[in-house]
């Protein structure tokens, strides 16, 4: 039977279904994106950012979707999104095809789509004239204030909601579908391995454990007793969503309980479907996860020099690991994690959105401040797995840009000390522990992993002073002393550092040239 989940008390804003893209992810933990007509993009979940937007190519990448058949007399089969914009399509020559991403963008779809957020939870809203059911997507990741944990898994919570807007029962089918996102580096997708769970599908290669390629993804259900397909029709071209078609717009889908042992050419994947019947009226709610594991990293940056990146070995040495790591041991860890606490974070995440939202602060600022918040669960954010953060100053498409928690850049923030201000100390011990020199020059680009960075290289005033003054920011909500205590030494030798500069035979931060981003 569908379950039914209390509805969302939050006072969601609409907005253009063209230009969204909603981070849904972890703090340090990756992301994907919640578009506007309800599809997912942007598959940023191997620590580093992964965006669609970049020149068309043959081939596949990530894909996840949704699909609805209705049953009976009058048989039709949806995609869970609506139209597909021109625009995205013929963007100023970026993705220009429009149709060899995925795989799935060509399906059938609704005709009409609605997108409005309150964040961390968008919502898109489908209906279609030929079908029966209106339709709703929600997406999220929990966002707790003073959480870090639970603010930071990996992965995507995603509830598919139905209600039959006419005057007979519905029988439906409502299938969701994933692609292998740990196929590794394999060609062909030779090495990917699947296996199908009591409620969902387990993805993982046979990389080296050491390799940065090694990883794994789960798709489950938290809710109810799906039919499982373990794994996709193996072929050439589009022959996996070809086949997986077939079955869902007849009816006829195949279970199957995937394969740990065979090495097939071709794309894989897993599905699930549900069955259900819809009264006049009546509503159901479909609630899933998507969690991914990606524990090695081999980028480095600031004073440790990478050898991995320059490297094509599997077994290339990493330097250092994710955050999630330390909490969980794969992706089917993470999304059991999810399912046994999935009604507390909903709960938990909607009672912050609610509280911000339903303020009577006017609502430009609560948009500009809640919209805002999707940095901190974007890929701009990483987390190591000491717990420490580490963060560019924004991105590229399939880059980090800018390194080392650049500090006339973060002196902006102010949503992280406030919601979550452990991580936010992390920044301070960063500054004045591995940053600052003897003579109290501060790098304003931290290392990662953490370290100590080179001097040779004028400060940043804006970024040192600023330090300085977040030390006492974060002292005062904190209200941890002895921690302030511990930095103090280091945020005087800063300050005098700087006070130097008065003196005109010896060098300070104001004295130096230096950058500056207060103008």
């Amino acid at each position: 039977m569908p379950i039914k989940i209390p509805e969302l008390k939050l006072p969601f804003r609409p907005q253009s279904t063209l230009q969204v893209a909603m981070p849904i992810g972890g703090i340090g933990a990756g992301c994907l994106c919640l578009n506007g007509h309800g599809g997912l993009q942007d598959f940023s979940i191997r620590n580093r950012p992964e965006t669609t937007a970049r020149p068309d190519g043959h081939g596949y990448n990530d894909a996840a979707f949704g699909v609805i058949h209705i049953r009976g007399k009058n048989p039709a089969t949806l995609l869970l999104e609506g139209p597909f914009h021109p625009e995205k399509i013929y963007d100023q020559g970026l993705q220009a095809q429009g149709y060899r991403h995925g795989g799935h963008e060509g399906l059938p779809r609704f005709a009409n789509a609605s997108f409005s957020s309150g964040y961390p939870f968008g919502r898109v809203v489908l209906s279609d004239p030929c079908i029966p059911l209106q339709a709703q997507v929600t997406g999220f990741n929990p966002l707790i204030p003073m959480d870090d944990k639970n603010s930071g898994i990996p992965c995507a919570i995603l509830e598919y909601a139905f209600k039959n807007s006419s005057r007979k029962p519905v029988d439906y089918e409502f299938s969701f579908h994933l692609s292998h996102l740990a196929v590794g580096s394999q060609e062909l997708d030779r090495g990917s391995r699947t296996r199908a769970l009591s409620r969902g599908v387990f993805f993982f290669n046979t990389e080296s454990p050491a390799s940065e390629q090694f990883g794994s993804a789960c798709l489950m259900a938290l809710e109810g007793n799906p039919l499982v397909k373990g794994m996709w029709f193996r072929g050439g071209w589009f022959d996996s969503l070809t086949q997986l078609w077939t079955e869902l717009s007849s009816g006829k889908f195949e279970p199957n309980p995937g394969s740990t042992e065979l090495d097939l050419e071709g794309r894989n994947g897993g599905s699930l479907l549900f069955r259900g019947t819809l009264q006049p009226g009546e509503e159901s709610v479909h609630p899933l996860v998507i969690s991914w594991y990606f524990p090695n990293i081999s980028y480095s940056h600031g004073s440790v020099e990478s050898t991995c990146s320059r490297s094509k070995s599997p077994a290339c040495q990493t330097h250092w690991s994710p955050y999630y790591k330390s909490l969980w041991g794969d992706a089917h860890e993470v999304a059991r994690y999810v399912q046994r606490n999935y009604v507390s974070l909903r709960r938990r995440s909607s009672s912050f959105s609610e509280a911000l939202l339903s303020s009577t602060i006017p609502a430009e600022v609560l948009e500009a401040v809640s919209a805002n918040l999707a940095i901190l669960k974007s890929p701009t954010i990483l987390r190591q797995e000491n717990g420490n953060l580490w963060a560019w100053e924004g991105c590229f498409t399939d880059v980090g840009c800018c390194h080392g928690s650049c500090t006339h850049v973060w002196n902006y923030a102010q949503s992280l000390p406030n919601l979550f201000p452990a991580l936010e100390r992390t920044l301070r011990e960063q500054e004045l522990l591995r940053s600052l020199s003897a003579e109290g020059h501060a790098n304003f680009r931290a290392a990662l992993p953490d370290g100590p960075t080179p001097h040779d290289f004028h400060a940043a005033a804006d970024g040192q002073l600023g330090g300085i003054l977040k030390l006492y920011r974060d002292w005062q909500i904190s209200g941890d002393t002895p921690w302030m205590k511990s930095l103090y030494p280091h945020a005087k030798n800063s300050l005098e550092y700087c006070i130097r500069t008065w003196d005109p035979n010896r060098q300070g931060a104001l004295f130096e040239p230096h950058h500056n981003t207060y103008d």
